[in-house]
């Protein structure tokens, strides 16, 4: 059976560096790998946004709200909104 890690890279992961209870986020990142242990990435954004960090190479990541769903570079799920939804849902645009 795999070891997994989820991890929120945004917030919470540095917050917990911060207040001493984790290693530096790139540290943290490489001796997780080291124990091959995947790390998956779950983020409100989307890919791009954390490939632009270098962190490491994904193992996986849930990123758009849970809209993208991707499990060592294959796509298991991506959903989105139709323009109607969009218009009928979110009323600022």
């Amino acid at each position: 059976m795999s070891k997994i890690v989820f991890l929120d890279v945004d917030g919470t992961l540095n917050w917990l560096w911060s207040k001493n209870y984790l290693l530096q986020p790139q540290k943290l990142l490489i001796k997780l790998e080291l124990m091959a242990i995947k790390v998956i990435f779950v983020q409100g954004v989307q890919k791009q946004k954390i490939l632009q960090r270098n962190l490491c190479d994904l193992d996986g990541m849930i990123g758009g709200n849970g809209a993208y769903v991707e499990d060592n570079n294959h796509v298991v799920m991506h959903q989105g909104l139709s323009k109607e939804d969009v218009k009928k849902y979110c009323w600022l645009v």
